[in-house]
Protein backbone atom coordinates (compact mmCIF):
# COMPACT_ATOMS: atom_id res chain seq x y z
CA UNK A 1 0.00 0.00 0.00
CA UNK A 2 2.62 2.41 0.98
CA UNK A 3 4.54 1.64 -2.67
CA UNK A 4 1.53 2.25 -4.10
CA UNK A 5 1.04 5.50 -2.36
CA UNK A 6 4.41 6.89 -3.16
CA UNK A 7 4.30 5.47 -7.08
CA UNK A 8 0.71 8.02 -7.46
CA UNK A 9 2.47 10.67 -5.46
CA UNK A 10 5.39 10.34 -8.28
CA UNK A 11 3.04 10.53 -10.84
CA UNK A 12 0.99 13.19 -9.72
CA UNK A 13 4.15 15.12 -8.85
CA UNK A 14 5.31 14.32 -12.69
CA UNK A 15 1.70 15.40 -14.04
CA UNK A 16 2.31 18.99 -11.89
CA UNK A 17 6.03 18.80 -13.46
CA UNK A 18 4.38 18.82 -16.93
CA UNK A 19 1.58 21.62 -16.54
CA UNK A 20 3.02 24.79 -17.55
CA UNK A 21 2.46 27.78 -15.11
CA UNK A 22 0.03 30.61 -15.81
CA UNK A 23 2.19 33.14 -18.10
CA UNK A 24 2.32 36.02 -20.99
CA UNK A 25 3.24 34.34 -23.92
CA UNK A 26 1.29 31.08 -23.02
CA UNK A 27 -2.69 30.38 -24.09
CA UNK A 28 -4.29 27.59 -22.34
CA UNK A 29 -7.26 26.51 -24.92
CA UNK A 30 -8.79 24.59 -21.82
CA UNK A 31 -9.09 27.58 -19.58
CA UNK A 32 -12.36 29.46 -20.17
CA UNK A 33 -10.53 32.97 -19.27
CA UNK A 34 -7.96 32.30 -22.25
CA UNK A 35 -10.42 31.61 -24.83
CA UNK A 36 -12.40 34.42 -24.22
CA UNK A 37 -9.21 36.54 -23.63
CA UNK A 38 -7.61 35.36 -27.54
CA UNK A 39 -11.20 34.40 -29.19
CA UNK A 40 -10.14 36.32 -31.97
CA UNK A 41 -6.66 35.10 -32.06
CA UNK A 42 -7.50 31.29 -31.62
CA UNK A 43 -9.98 31.72 -34.34
CA UNK A 44 -8.26 33.46 -37.29
CA UNK A 45 -5.13 31.56 -36.28
CA UNK A 46 -7.11 28.33 -35.82
CA UNK A 47 -5.15 27.14 -32.91
CA UNK A 48 -4.23 23.99 -31.30
CA UNK A 49 -1.46 22.63 -28.82
CA UNK A 50 1.47 23.09 -29.24
CA UNK A 51 1.01 25.86 -31.62
CA UNK A 52 3.60 28.95 -31.52
CA UNK A 53 3.21 32.18 -33.39
CA UNK A 54 4.51 35.51 -32.54
CA UNK A 55 2.77 39.42 -33.84
CA UNK A 56 3.75 42.18 -35.34
CA UNK A 57 2.46 45.85 -35.35
CA UNK A 58 4.03 49.23 -36.31
CA UNK A 59 3.43 51.83 -33.83
CA UNK A 60 1.05 54.61 -33.68
CA UNK A 61 3.32 57.09 -31.73
CA UNK A 62 6.38 57.91 -33.29
CA UNK A 63 9.99 58.65 -32.01
CA UNK A 64 13.17 60.07 -33.38
CA UNK A 65 16.04 57.78 -33.86
CA UNK A 66 18.83 59.74 -32.06
CA UNK A 67 19.27 57.67 -29.37
CA UNK A 68 22.04 55.10 -29.86
CA UNK A 69 20.74 52.34 -27.41
CA UNK A 70 18.45 49.58 -28.67
CA UNK A 71 16.72 49.74 -24.75
CA UNK A 72 15.06 53.01 -25.54
CA UNK A 73 13.53 50.97 -28.80
CA UNK A 74 12.83 48.16 -27.11
CA UNK A 75 11.13 49.87 -24.16
CA UNK A 76 9.03 52.41 -26.30
CA UNK A 77 7.37 49.65 -28.66
CA UNK A 78 6.67 47.30 -25.48
CA UNK A 79 4.91 50.79 -23.52
CA UNK A 80 3.00 51.04 -26.90
CA UNK A 81 1.79 47.56 -27.13
CA UNK A 82 0.90 47.52 -23.08
CA UNK A 83 -1.21 51.33 -23.02
CA UNK A 84 1.82 52.75 -21.42
CA UNK A 85 2.57 56.52 -23.09
CA UNK A 86 5.87 55.83 -24.22
CA UNK A 87 6.68 59.79 -23.81
CA UNK A 88 5.41 60.16 -20.11
CA UNK A 89 4.46 56.84 -18.77
CA UNK A 90 1.03 57.33 -18.07
CA UNK A 91 -1.70 54.58 -18.65
CA UNK A 92 -3.45 55.28 -22.23
CA UNK A 93 -5.94 53.03 -24.01
CA UNK A 94 -6.43 51.87 -27.29
CA UNK A 95 -3.59 49.06 -27.73
CA UNK A 96 -5.72 45.45 -28.76
CA UNK A 97 -3.05 44.00 -27.55
CA UNK A 98 -2.31 44.98 -23.94
CA UNK A 99 -4.42 42.36 -22.61
CA UNK A 100 -2.14 39.74 -23.51
CA UNK A 101 0.72 41.13 -21.77
CA UNK A 102 3.28 39.95 -23.92
CA UNK A 103 6.76 41.71 -24.36
CA UNK A 104 7.72 43.41 -27.24
CA UNK A 105 11.19 44.10 -29.40
CA UNK A 106 11.81 47.15 -32.09
CA UNK A 107 12.37 45.13 -35.30
CA UNK A 108 15.83 47.42 -35.08
CA UNK A 109 19.63 47.53 -35.42
CA UNK A 110 22.17 49.57 -33.52
CA UNK A 111 25.96 50.13 -33.22
CA UNK A 112 26.02 47.20 -30.64
CA UNK A 113 22.47 44.73 -31.97
CA UNK A 114 20.75 44.05 -34.87
CA UNK A 115 17.76 43.57 -35.47
CA UNK A 116 17.72 39.56 -36.11
CA UNK A 117 19.34 39.20 -32.62
CA UNK A 118 17.49 41.51 -31.00
CA UNK A 119 14.29 39.97 -31.77
CA UNK A 120 16.00 37.02 -31.23
CA UNK A 121 14.55 35.44 -35.29
CA UNK A 122 17.62 33.52 -36.43
CA UNK A 123 17.19 30.85 -39.18
CA UNK A 124 18.50 27.15 -38.67
CA UNK A 125 17.45 24.24 -40.19
CA UNK A 126 17.07 23.00 -36.98
CA UNK A 127 15.25 25.83 -35.31
CA UNK A 128 13.60 27.86 -38.47
CA UNK A 129 11.53 29.60 -36.31
CA UNK A 130 7.56 30.02 -36.09
CA UNK A 131 4.99 32.11 -37.99
CA UNK A 132 4.24 35.75 -37.91
CA UNK A 133 1.04 37.24 -37.98
CA UNK A 134 -0.12 41.00 -38.15
CA UNK A 135 -1.82 42.19 -35.28
CA UNK A 136 -5.59 43.23 -35.96
CA UNK A 137 -7.75 42.65 -38.96
CA UNK A 138 -7.48 39.11 -40.66
CA UNK A 139 -4.45 38.55 -38.50
CA UNK A 140 -3.00 38.07 -41.78
CA UNK A 141 0.80 36.25 -41.88
CA UNK A 142 3.68 38.21 -42.66
CA UNK A 143 5.94 35.39 -42.48
CA UNK A 144 6.02 31.80 -42.68
CA UNK A 145 9.10 31.54 -40.60
CA UNK A 146 12.57 33.43 -40.04
CA UNK A 147 14.46 32.62 -43.36
CA UNK A 148 10.80 34.03 -44.57
CA UNK A 149 10.73 37.60 -42.21
CA UNK A 150 14.51 38.09 -43.32
CA UNK A 151 14.41 37.06 -47.62
CA UNK A 152 13.47 40.68 -48.76
CA UNK A 153 10.23 39.90 -49.25
CA UNK A 154 7.57 39.16 -46.49
CA UNK A 155 4.25 37.86 -47.28
CA UNK A 156 2.12 41.28 -46.35
CA UNK A 157 2.84 45.12 -45.42
CA UNK A 158 3.33 46.00 -41.58
CA UNK A 159 0.98 48.61 -41.66
CA UNK A 160 -1.34 48.00 -38.65
CA UNK A 161 -0.47 49.56 -35.92
CA UNK A 162 -1.71 48.43 -32.01
CA UNK A 163 -4.94 49.42 -32.05
CA UNK A 164 -5.41 47.38 -35.02
CA UNK A 165 -5.79 50.12 -37.70
CA UNK A 166 -4.32 50.51 -40.77
CA UNK A 167 -1.66 53.52 -40.95
CA UNK A 168 -0.99 56.29 -43.80
CA UNK A 169 2.14 55.77 -46.14
CA UNK A 170 5.21 56.64 -44.28
CA UNK A 171 8.54 55.30 -42.75
CA UNK A 172 9.27 53.22 -39.46
CA UNK A 173 13.29 53.72 -37.99
CA UNK A 174 15.08 50.54 -38.73
CA UNK A 175 19.01 51.16 -39.14
CA UNK A 176 18.63 47.64 -40.50
CA UNK A 177 19.30 45.76 -43.99
CA UNK A 178 17.21 43.38 -45.26
CA UNK A 179 18.56 40.12 -43.70
CA UNK A 180 17.85 41.51 -40.57
CA UNK A 181 21.77 42.76 -40.00
CA UNK A 182 22.49 46.48 -38.91
CA UNK A 183 23.01 48.62 -41.69
CA UNK A 184 25.78 51.24 -42.68
CA UNK A 185 23.55 53.93 -40.99
CA UNK A 186 21.98 52.44 -38.19
CA UNK A 187 19.74 54.03 -35.26
CA UNK A 188 21.58 56.18 -33.73
CA UNK A 189 24.46 56.56 -36.09
CA UNK A 190 26.62 59.95 -34.81
CA UNK A 191 26.70 61.53 -39.10
CA UNK A 192 22.56 62.36 -38.06
CA UNK A 193 21.38 59.83 -40.49
CA UNK A 194 19.71 56.12 -40.07
CA UNK A 195 17.72 53.95 -41.84
CA UNK A 196 13.92 53.56 -42.06
CA UNK A 197 11.50 51.37 -44.16
CA UNK A 198 8.23 51.87 -45.81
CA UNK A 199 5.52 50.66 -44.52
CA UNK A 200 2.99 50.14 -47.31
CA UNK A 201 5.97 47.85 -48.74
CA UNK A 202 6.52 44.07 -48.26
CA UNK A 203 9.25 44.17 -50.59
CA UNK A 204 12.66 44.76 -48.80
CA UNK A 205 11.71 48.48 -49.06
CA UNK A 206 9.35 47.40 -45.78
CA UNK A 207 12.86 47.33 -43.49
CA UNK A 208 15.72 49.07 -46.18
CA UNK A 209 13.72 52.09 -47.57
CA UNK A 210 16.57 55.36 -47.39
CA UNK A 211 18.47 57.13 -44.94
CA UNK A 212 16.58 59.48 -42.75
CA UNK A 213 17.75 62.80 -40.48
CA UNK A 214 17.46 61.51 -37.04
CA UNK A 215 15.70 63.99 -35.58
CA UNK A 216 12.57 63.19 -37.89
CA UNK A 217 9.52 61.66 -36.30
CA UNK A 218 9.10 57.81 -37.36
CA UNK A 219 7.14 54.92 -36.18
CA UNK A 220 8.97 52.08 -35.27
CA UNK A 221 8.40 48.03 -35.93
CA UNK A 222 7.93 46.03 -32.67
CA UNK A 223 7.27 42.41 -32.20
CA UNK A 224 6.35 39.90 -29.65
CA UNK A 225 7.69 37.37 -27.88
CA UNK A 226 7.30 33.51 -29.27
CA UNK A 227 3.43 32.65 -27.54
CA UNK A 228 2.78 29.17 -27.43
CA UNK A 229 -0.09 27.37 -26.96
CA UNK A 230 0.16 24.95 -24.14
CA UNK A 231 -1.17 21.42 -23.65
CA UNK A 232 -4.13 20.76 -22.17
CA UNK A 233 -4.40 19.46 -18.10
CA UNK A 234 -6.51 16.03 -19.75
CA UNK A 235 -3.68 15.49 -22.30
CA UNK A 236 -0.49 15.50 -19.23
CA UNK A 237 -3.04 13.74 -17.48
CA UNK A 238 -3.29 11.26 -19.95
CA UNK A 239 1.09 11.13 -20.00
CA UNK A 240 0.60 11.01 -16.15
CA UNK A 241 -1.46 7.48 -16.71
CA UNK A 242 0.60 5.72 -19.33
CA UNK A 243 3.73 6.20 -16.98
CA UNK A 244 1.62 4.65 -14.13
CA UNK A 245 0.88 1.83 -16.67
CA UNK A 246 4.43 1.67 -18.13
CA UNK A 247 5.41 1.02 -14.42
CA UNK A 248 3.02 -1.73 -13.06
CA UNK A 249 3.37 -3.59 -16.13
CA UNK A 250 7.25 -3.74 -15.41
CA UNK A 251 6.07 -4.62 -11.77
CA UNK A 252 4.46 -7.41 -12.76
CA UNK A 253 6.54 -9.02 -14.71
Amino acid sequence: MFKHTILWAAVAGLVLALAPAAQAGTIDLSNPLDVAKYGPLITALNLSDGDIFRMVFVTSATTTAEETGILYYNTFVDNVANNVDPYTGEPVTGSIVAKYGWTWKAIGSTADDHAIDNTVTTYTDEAPGYPIYLVGGDYDKVADDYKDLWNGDIDIAIRRDETGDTTGEGMAWTGSLPTGYREGYYLGHSAGYAEAGWVQHNSSLWINGGHQGLYGQRWVYAMSEPVTVVPEPATLALLGLGGVGLILSRKRR
